[in-house]
Parts: structure tokens; sequence; C-alpha cells
């Protein structure tokens, strides 16, 4: 395929009283050999002292073998930075804190929805699980330079791992993750911020006590871990939901997504404080507690520009729409990226997932005396929504209308009737009719 293989021999590892670290290697490219958006591929091949012995090769694709030619087909890759998605006119670094174990397909199937997928910029922390220091921090030396010139918002996912996010203190790695993402949002020269989210990401950051971890915690997200375990309140895969004054209110409605907790052994979602600048903005909701799963907090920083921090205490990895068929995990990204300052709007011709009819449960339920009622559609049509009393009366008409597909959309009732009226406490029911479909759902109004 034309491409020129190199050999570089790797030097040994040594601790820190300068010993030779057994069956460990390392190696130091010259910068200089490459230009940003280039991609380098490598595999590794050794031999032992015997002459006898054949030379073997060795890819995460392939495992060992003794085929060389096998190895050079199959090679691994790193991509140098910024690359494609910054030519594309993009300004977001995704961090895929779990390259191989399933996020990527996530977020790249939700970039594509958004039509942004050419735009962004990925970086792997390879064998994340490993702690083998191959994080950003460890690779970026100066990151108002490096990123601040590229990138406004940097999306970092940790997975359900313990070491995809550290201070440089060497607990759980040596890179200085922390100190990157500090001194990126201190020299932003225009609005951005981070996402970090991760299932034990806060109770990793909650016990950092580098001069990093905890300058970056004072300045830009202020939080204390209430529980490293989701599931001992709110059950293994609870409901997330938006709340005032968060992000993910807003005029439509709440966002509402499902924590996929699975084993909770591995899923246990962190549980979230806010304290002093930050806000409790979405609560996992099951097993009747309510506690917080994602924080947001907006800083000045020492250039006078607002920067945002989004720390979720649950991997976006784990996220799902609560309807099949849905769109909220989407909605959820857009909603990340437009309060980071960079509003979305799904691309002409991007892939978008089916349309269905939908008429979810009231939330909150019960209520006082507001709640919202979230529905979409399939086709075109007259589309109602109507609330009726246990006696089958009408008491309120919330949508009479002509609709056209689109995203969920969400109607208010403030609990009164159709002259304006208080009702009482009690059962209602809800109807939505719609070209080709009808839905009931009940709710409890209690004052």
């Amino acid at each position: 395929e034309g491409k020129m293989w190199y050999r570089v021999r790797m030097d040994s590892v040594y601790d820190t009283v300068g010993a030779v670290v057994p069956d460990r290697y390392c190696l130091d490219l010259d910068d200089g050999l490459f230009t940003p958006g280039d991609t380098v591929l490598f595999a590794f091949s050794a031999r032992s002292a015997a002459p006898s012995v054949n030379r073997s090769y060795w890819s995460e694709f392939t495992g060992p073998t003794f085929d060389r030619s096998q190895v050079l087909a199959n090679p691994m890759e790193f991509t140098i930075l910024p690359a494609a998605g910054v030519r594309a006119g993009g300004e977001i670094l995704y961090v895929d804190g779990t390259d191989g174990r399933g996020g990527q397909e996530l977020w790249d199937a939700v970039f594509e929805e958004l039509g942004i997928l050419d735009k962004v910029d990925r970086f792997d922390i390879r064998s994340p699980s490993s702690a083998g220091g191959n994080h950003p921090g460890s690779r970026v030396v100066d990151a108002g330079e490096q990123l601040g010139r590229s990138y406004r918002k940097i999306l970092w996912d940790c997975g359900d791992l313990e070491t995809a996010f550290s201070d440089g203190s060497g607990t759980p790695d040596k890179s200085d993750d922390a100190g990157m993402l500090l001194e990126f949002l201190d020299h932003l020269g225009t609005s951005g911020g981070v996402y970090l989210c991760g299932d034990d990401v806060a109770e990793e950051w909650s016990a950092f006590w580098s001069t990093s971890g905890v300058a970056l915690r004072q300045a830009y997200m202020d939080f204390s871990l209430g529980s490293p375990a989701h599931d001992d309140y709110v059950g293994v895969s609870p409901l997330v939901i938006g709340e005032d004054p968060g992000v993910f209110a807003g005029a439509w409605g709440p966002d509402t997504v499902l924590a996929s907790g699975g084993c909770p052994t591995i899923n246990d979602f962190d549980v979230l404080v806010a304290q002093n600048a930050s806000v409790a903005a979405m609560f996992y909701h099951g097993a009747g507690d309510v506690r917080g799963a994602v924080l947001n907090q907006s800083t000045t920083n020492p250039n006078g520009i607002n920067v945002g921090f989004l720390l979720s205490g649950m991997s976006y990895q784990y996220l799902r729409d609560v309807e099949p068929g849905g769109n909220a995990t989407t909605t959820h990204l857009r909603r990340i990226l437009s309060w980071l300052h960079n509003p979305q709007t799904p691309a002409v011709g991007a892939r978008r997932a089916p349309y269905r009819n939908t008429l979810s449960q009231n939330h909150p339920n019960p209520f006082n005396p507001t709640t919202t009622i979230e529905y979409s559609i399939t086709v075109a049509g007259h589309v109602s929504l109507r609330i009726y009393n246990v006696a089958g009366q009408l008491v309120r008409t919330l949508i009479d209308e002509v609709q056209t597909p689109d995203a969920v959309r969400a109607a208010v009732w403030d609990g009164r009737d159709g002259a304006g009226r208080e009702v009482s406490s009690g059962v209602y029911f809800y109807k939505l009719s719609a070209k080709g479909f009808t839905e009931t759902k009940k709710m409890i109004l209690l004052k």
C-alpha cells in the first residue's frame, strides 16, 4: 500500500532509583518527524538473545505471531493532534477513556446524528484499565498552546474505570490530567469548557491530593461525593432527570435518560452533591429516592472568559433512551454542547433515529402544582392532549392542533381546569390522540 516501515529499537524502563524494570520498554519519538493530522501505524517485534529463536510480532488485533505480514496488515495507530476535525472547522476534542471497550461506538453514532462526526478529534487512552501512563495529561506539554488554540471543548468519558482520569500523583496514574484541564480552562480565550463523565471519576477525583487535582476542583467544579455507589439508593438502572436551575431543564422540559446499570459491581455510578458555585443539574430517580447525578458550574477564568464544567457521576457510554428508538441520548449531548457555547442542530442528511409514537409518564409524579408530559408522533396530523378526572369528565385541553414529527415534545399542566381554576387533589388521566395512535396514562395531583 505504499507504506514505508521503520524499525526503531526500544529502550529499557528504569524505576525511581535507576534500576532496570524487567520486561518493560519505552520509546521516545522525535516530535519533529510529524505534523498535525499524521497517523502513525505501529506494531511490536522481539527476539530472545538465542540466535536460533525466530523473531515474533504482536499487535492488539492479531496477538502474538511469527507472521510479520499479518501484523503489518493489522497495525495499531495513533494520530497527531490537532487533526481532521479541526481542519473541518471543528473545535471538540473527545477523549476516549474506554478505548476498545465499546464507548466510542455510541459517541460516534451520536456525533453522526448531530452531523459533526467529521468535526471531532479523538484521543484514545490505549489499554485504559492498565494505568499505563498514556493519558493526554502525559502527552500535552502546554495545554494553553497545544489545546487552547484548536479546541474549545473537551468531552472525556472514563466509562466504568477508575484509571481513566488522574492527577499525576501515580494513584491511579502518573499522568497529570487534572493539571492539563486546569491549564486548558485557565487559558481559554473564548467560551467553552469540559464535560467529564464516568462511573468512578468523581470518586477518584475526590481523593486526589495533588496541587492540580485540588486546584481544578476549587476553581472549576466544586463538588462532594455523596456516595460511590448509586444502587444503594435508587436501584440498578434509575431514570436520570434534569431539574431547574440546571442545564438540562429547558423550555421544552427536562432531559430524561436511563442510566443502564447492569451489574452493580461494574456500574456503581457516583452520587454527587453540589457545593458553593456548582449546581445540581440532573438527579437519579428510583426506589423511592432521588440523588444527585450531574453537576454544572460556570466560572470566569483569568482571561475574563466564562467557561463551563459538567461533571457526570455516570458514563455517557451507559446512557440509554427511555423509549426504544428515541433520541434522548442525542438530545442530552446536544444540550451539553449548547451549554458549553457550541449549539448544535441536526445537519441536513445526517442520520436520524426513526420517529415513534410515544407518551411518557409525567414528571414529577405525584406533583404540585405543575407537571410535564412528553410525547412524540410518527406522522403529521391532528394531535390532542387532554386531561380527565376519575369520572371521565374533561378537565383541560393542553394540545389541540396539527403537528409534524419532531423531537420529543413537552406540555406542562399547571393543575388548573379550562376556566383557570385550581383543581383538587386526586387521580387524573391524560390522553394523547394522534393519527393512528391513542394512549392514556394516570397521574396524581397531591397538595
